[in-house]
């Protein structure tokens, strides 16, 4: 029993470390990243004491430029199985919404989530979460919103020029 057991959590193990050496990831802005565990980690999904949470974060960055960075980000899990409380583990799932806004050009990145995790659990203090998610993301740029090389007529800048970009 142990021996198979042991078996699995290597398995498990060393496919995280196979997808992981795959993976890239881009700041989300938070500095406080544990006030968005779905963020950054889907196998925080229903890892709390409760039966549901929801989480909402604003964020404004750099006020000194010109156009500062806003971040706002939402997030509600729960748990699938807590009432029943299985012996082995409980499963969870959650929907996280991410979007950031940031400069001149209007950088825009938005994101949508679906998470799932299942906790294992080990003893009366220990648990073992998996998670994984998947969703789409959206990123775009307002190119009318920046000053081009092309739009200076020899002396000033000419927001009637075309920029020529694409």
């Amino acid at each position: 029993m142990k021996v198979k057991f042991a078996r699995h959590i290597f398995s498990i193990l060393f496919l995280s470390f196979i997808g992981a050496s795959s993976v890239l990831s881009q700041d989300l802005h938070f500095t406080q990243f544990f006030f968005a565990p779905s963020n950054y980690n889907p196998a925080h999904i229903g890892d709390f004491d409760g039966d549901y949470r929801v989480i909402g974060n604003q964020r404004r960055q750099w006020a000194s430029v010109t156009i500062p960075y806003q971040t706002f980000a939402a997030s509600i899990d729960g748990r699938f199985n807590e009432n029943k409380r299985r012996k082995n583990g409980i499963m969870a799932g959650g929907l996280n919404f991410y979007n950031d806004q940031s400069g001149d050009l209007k950088i825009t990145t938005n994101t949508m989530n679906v998470n799932l995790a299942y906790h294992l659990i080990l003893d009366k203090s220990s648990t073992l979460g998996m998670g994984i998610y998947t969703g789409f993301g959206q990123k775009s740029i307002s190119p009318n919103a920046g000053r081009w090389t092309s739009q200076y007529d020899g002396s000033v800048y000419n927001s009637a020029l075309p920029s020529n970009e694409t």
